[in-house]
């Protein structure tokens, strides 16, 4: 993994916050219906009830900061109270084009100030790293799509044989895939760690914390064994990782090393 060049900066200074390069939502884009359900009449007046608690201009200076630290361009944050304490990187804002990461309301709040610190990190180093726009997981995921429909098509002409052996290289993909996906959370986290350290925060002890708090509400399902059809790595194994200072392996482009190598 090769971080994004960046260019030196004075040590615990956070970046004045500039409106035009983030934006902070609490709300998808008003539209004219009217709640229908007591679901939505909650969800609306949790989001309101967010945005009323939240250091607003705080949260927008970190996001700054990072953004900058990450040498992104802009950065449209939505905080969604439908998503808890989960956050997402990914897709574009119509209008400008401008990368978006969701951020659960539940992580606002001073008692959670270092995970929200954390995950806003972790989901900027997803941005520059360009995971949502050119990871190879959407290659080896479009080859799994590929060979599902050769395994549908050779089955309804009869090839059964043929069928067996594209499902079974389906699932090889699709392993593969989720595979690449836990590299980057990996990455993400190593990357996470040096952006906080560019703002002269303490970069490793805040995506332990974040980490700590994400194991809490892991299903133990998912430690035992689940992660292996999962696309991230189970909080142990990224405490690990982090604890190293090493982003993971790299290799991407040999399949059995892929599947069985640094399995978490």
């Amino acid at each position: 993994m090769t971080h994004p060049k960046h260019t030196p900066k004075t040590p615990g200074a956070l970046t004045v916050f500039d409106p035009a390069a983030v934006r902070i939502s609490y709300a998808p884009p008003a539209d004219d219906s009217t709640p229908d359900s007591a679901d939505d009449v909650a969800e609306t007046e949790a989001t309101a009830a967010a945005a009323k608690s939240t250091d607003l201009p705080g949260l927008a200076a970190l996001a700054e900061a990072l953004r900058t630290a990450a040498h992104l361009p802009g950065v449209v944050v939505v905080v969604d109270s439908a998503i808890g304490d989960n956050a997402a990187a990914g897709g574009h804002d119509r209008c400008s084009r401008t990368p978006v990461l969701e951020l659960g309301a539940d992580l606002l709040g001073e008692p959670r100030r270092q995970v929200l610190e954390g995950t806003l990190a972790h989901e900027v180093a997803h941005l520059a790293l360009g995971h949502p726009t050119r990871s190879w997981a959407t290659i080896w995921r479009n080859a799994a799509r590929a060979a599902v429909a050769g395994a549908l098509l050779t089955a309804a002409a009869g090839w059964l044989q043929t069928a067996v052996v594209l499902a079974a290289l389906t699932v090889a993909l699709c392993l593969i895939t989720v595979r690449v996906r836990r590299l980057e959370e990996y990455d993400a986290d190593h990357y996470a760690v040096t952006l906080l350290d560019r703002l002269g925060q303490p970069g490793l002890q805040i995506l332990t914390t974040m980490l700590v708090d994400a194991a809490r509400d892991e299903p133990a399902w998912y430690s035992w064994g689940g992660w292996v059809a999962g696309e991230h790595p189970t909080a142990a194994a990224r405490l690990r990782a982090v604890g190293r200072g090493m982003p993971a392996a790299r290799h991407i482009l040999n399949p059995l090393r892929v599947l069985f190598g640094l399995a978490r």
